[in-house]
């Protein structure tokens, strides 16, 4: 009795055809992940880059040397100054739709302090002039009073939520006197691409597995007939060999 051959159900090309689709797979997947993440985070930035640019333009129009040498204390809160600023303030943080918007100065010692806070009085993260700036916004303050534009081109994560800072100097001729703080809400950004950057390579791994699959099944119905015939044809003549002749003969 001849004894028919079995092939395994998972043979080595099996193997090296899955990895392969695997590869082209990964490869394709994540170079589509890494373009649209910078294009859409790119587009994100540079809208935010002209809201901050917008703003900065309008609140400069009332800012100058008396606002920020002129209000140090909560007791400059009464001064028509204050108020006027204050308003104003107010008014361009409800139209540009910013989480804060606030002026600030480094003072004689070297820390820094509020000047005017864009926000509501009766808001509790509201801040009066001479309360002292967050430890955690420091270093940006840093380098707009040394003259740099730091615009937002990263989510911070802060102790009052995931925010995009700015920090934009404030000159008076040649001399830079303080600083317009904006602070935009990152937290739904930030939630979006931090699933964007979970769940793509959950679906990469689920078309890998996919892709696999039924590259094995279509390399085997394609591969399979082609063997075959290879297997039962005299590669001189492509008449059938021996082994055809002894497989019909037993058939």
């Amino acid at each position: 009795v001849q004894k028919k051959k079995t092939n395994a159900s998972i043979n080595r090309v099996d193997v090296q055809v899955s990895i392969f689709t695997a590869i082209i797979v990964i490869l394709s997947c994540f170079i589509v992940f890494l373009f649209h993440y910078r294009l859409t985070y790119r587009d994100m930035i540079t809208s935010l880059e002209k809201r901050t640019v917008a703003i900065h333009e309008h609140i400069a129009t009332f800012l100058n040397d008396e606002t920020f040498n002129s209000l140090n204390s909560p007791v400059d809160m009464d001064t028509e100054l204050y108020r006027s600023c204050q308003s104003k303030m107010y008014s361009a943080k409800q139209a540009a739709g910013v989480k804060y918007l606030y002026t600030a100065k480094k003072t004689e010692d070297g820390s820094f302090v509020y000047v005017v806070d864009g926000i509501s009085w009766a808001n509790s993260n509201f801040h009066r002039p001479g309360d002292p700036i967050e430890a955690a916004i420091v270093p940006e303050l840093n380098r707009a009073l040394s003259g740099e534009a730091v615009l937002p081109y990263g989510i911070k994560d802060t102790d009052w939520g995931k925010i995009f800072i700015t920090y934009l100097p404030v000159y008076d001729g040649a001399e830079i006197i303080g600083v317009v703080g904006i602070e935009f809400e990152a937290e739904h950004q930030y939630n979006t691409y931090r699933l964007l950057r979970i769940s793509t390579p959950i679906i990469t791994i689920a078309a890998c597995i996919i892709a696999a699959y039924f590259a094995v099944f279509l390399f085997k119905r394609i591969s399979n007939p082609t063997f075959r015939d290879l297997y039962n044809t005299d590669y001189l003549t492509q008449l059938k060999n021996r082994n055809a002749f002894e497989t019909d003969m037993n058939n």
